[in-house]
């Protein structure tokens, strides 16, 4: 067993938390979440961002390939494609809050995405009419892409487990 080379005196390292709370302009509290939140504050906010990124990503791919293979089935203007980024970036969200490893937490997910992808078409003012198959065709369309993205998703995390696993052994 290696010997750890810091030590503490246990005479000179004493909490001066009191002393720091003293300090004009210091706000920190017991039960006061305010400081912790700020302190993350970029890191929530990058992870937003990030999440709002990927999620415009999957949403701007799958509707250009949906406009391919179907053209049609999703007009192209300026209010579908603004409202598509939204939507993109709201599930992108829901990924975040929601994907916590719990099967309620992925069927919750599941079923808001598919809320918001019925909420975005209607928004659009588009009908179930002008798809072939109507309303079916929408359901099954939705649960292929689902599951592309979750395969793609679970595919690139397992990618990066095993470049980190690599590294890691390596530096052993």
């Amino acid at each position: 067993m290696q010997r750890n080379e810091y030590s503490i005196n246990r005479d000179i390292d004493k909490n001066d938390s009191d002393i720091i709370d003293d300090i004009p302009g210091n706000h920190r509290h017991d039960g006061d979440k305010k400081g912790e939140i700020m302190a993350h504050l970029p890191t929530i906010l990058r992870d937003i961002a990030r999440n709002a990124a990927i999620g415009l990503g999957f949403g701007s791919f799958f509707y250009l390939l949906v406009g391919v293979i179907a053209p049609g089935w999703v007009p192209v203007n300026t209010f579908s494609i603004v409202t598509l980024f939204v939507m993109s970036a709201l599930i992108g969200e829901l990924t975040f809050l929601l994907g916590n490893g719990r099967i309620s937490g992925y069927i919750a997910h599941c079923v808001l995405t598919f809320a918001l992808v019925i909420a975005w078409i209607l928004v659009n003012g588009w009908s179930f009419s002008h798809i072939t198959g109507g309303l079916p065709t929408v359901v099954l369309v939705f649960i292929l892409i689902y599951a592309a993205i979750w395969t793609i998703s679970i595919a690139h995390n397992k990618l990066d487990a095993r470049k980190i696993n690599e590294r890691l052994t390596k530096q052993r």
